[in-house]
């Protein structure tokens, strides 16, 4: 249950944030994107309080139920059934490699929407999102928290409706409850700890750089001087070597110009992949349902006449419907 509260806040503030990026550059594509903390600070803030909780890290609520989640899977190892035993230890397994997935995810999303340098021309300057868009992400983003710095709280509120659906099992979850309650209580005290620890260095660093200048300089490339934004790692890149594990189940689709002189136009690569089980179990048979509906398109003609006959055929078929029994009756009769 606290599991799935804790999706609920962190995967808001994700879209949130997701949406003030849309909002503020025009653009879905991630590729595009880069180096947004520079004129977005506050929301690329919210975006990684919201990665560093979806991937389960302290001191963010994810870290919590997730906690919680693996004590109960490693409770369950002492189970005296074998086959019991294994399915947990299965389930723990499938577990760390989400959690090693959200990370890969996570860094890679954040990374390239706001660290670098913007990979392409925005239609605008972008901004920051305004006061009433970033005032639901602070809200979100101190729920996150507080849910990490203090879970005893939160624990105590669950326990009641946990109680309601295992009525039987009461005194086992009152138990596990009082277990779990002074481990995770002292998880939000180190948790409070960081965050007091990082909010003092935060502090002291603004105060000493404050009459300083900040100068900004190209990363140095190995003595390359003509380095462009292209050059950086892009999603795709970044994921290459997590692509070629699973490389069987991906479609890869490649787009590129050929270069067929030795002084060449302006040319173009790019490549993306997509899921073989997603298209043949969804895109697949949606293509067909597509064509099989688009056959009665005739029926969308932009006459009304049309749509007025098909009013009145439904009204003629809805009372032949509803007299079906006695029309049927009466066609028996007469034709007997």
């Amino acid at each position: 249950m606290l599991h799935i509260l804790n999706h609920s806040l962190f995967k808001s503030l994700l879209f949130y944030g997701a949406g003030s990026v849309y909002q503020a550059t025009g653009t879905l594509n991630i590729d595009r994107l880069g180096g947004l903390i520079k004129t977005m600070p506050k929301t690329a803030a919210m975006f990684l309080v919201a990665s560093l909780a979806i991937c389960g890290l302290p001191p963010f609520n994810g870290f919590i139920s997730e906690f919680l989640i693996y004590s109960g899977l490693f409770a369950g190892l002492k189970s005296d059934s074998f086959a019991f035993s294994l399915l947990i230890l299965l389930v723990i397994i499938g577990l760390v490699m989400i959690g090693g997935l959200a990370l890969l995810c996570f860094t890679k999303a954040f990374g390239i929407v706001f660290l670098g340098s913007a990979r392409s021309e925005y239609p605008e300057e972008p901004k920051e999102a305004p006061v009433q868009m970033l005032l639901p992400q602070y809200l979100i983003a101190a729920l996150i928290l507080a849910i990490g710095l203090f879970p005893q709280y939160i624990l105590k509120l669950l326990l009641n409706p946990v109680l309601l659906f295992l009525p039987s099992l009461s005194k086992n979850v009152t138990d596990v409850y009082f277990g779990q309650i002074s481990v995770l209580s002292n998880v939000g005290t180190t948790g409070l700890v960081i965050v007091l620890l990082f909010s003092a260095i935060y502090y002291i660093r603004n105060r000493v750089q404050k009459k300083r200048a900040i100068e900004v300089n190209q990363t140095w490339g190995c003595g390359y001087t003509a380095p462009t934004p292209r050059m950086q790692y892009t999603a795709g890149s970044y994921t290459k070597t997590y692509s070629n594990i699973v490389k069987p189940l991906l479609k890869t689709n490649k787009t590129e110009t050929e270069i067929i002189s030795v002084f060449p136009p302006k040319a173009e690569y790019s490549s993306g992949v997509y899921d073989k089980l997603e298209y043949l179990i969804i895109d697949k048979n949606l293509k067909f349902l597509k064509k099989f509906l688009y056959k009665f398109d005739f029926l969308q003609n932009g006459r009304i006449q049309s749509y007025v006959m098909y009013g009145l055929l439904f009204i003629v078929l809805i009372i032949l419907f509803s007299y079906g029994e006695y029309l049927s009756k009466f066609l028996f009769d007469f034709f007997r």
